[in-house]
């Protein structure tokens, strides 16, 4: 649930009154975001493999 409601702030920061000037500066938070998440993933992911693996 927090991580959709982050991903909404992102797209759309006016929900929050955040004030964004360009368009690229919510593109690069978004990639930011996409890639903390991919990493996030890969890391729980790899502890679950390797702990059912003992």
């Amino acid at each position: 649930m927090m991580g959709m409601m982050f991903g909404a702030v992102l797209q759309n920061p006016a929900l929050c009154n955040i004030p964004m000037e360009t368009e690229a500066f919510i593109t690069s938070n978004l990639i930011r975001f996409v890639i903390f998440c991919a990493g996030l993933h890969t890391l729980v992911h790899s502890v679950v493999r390797y702990s059912l693996k003992k």
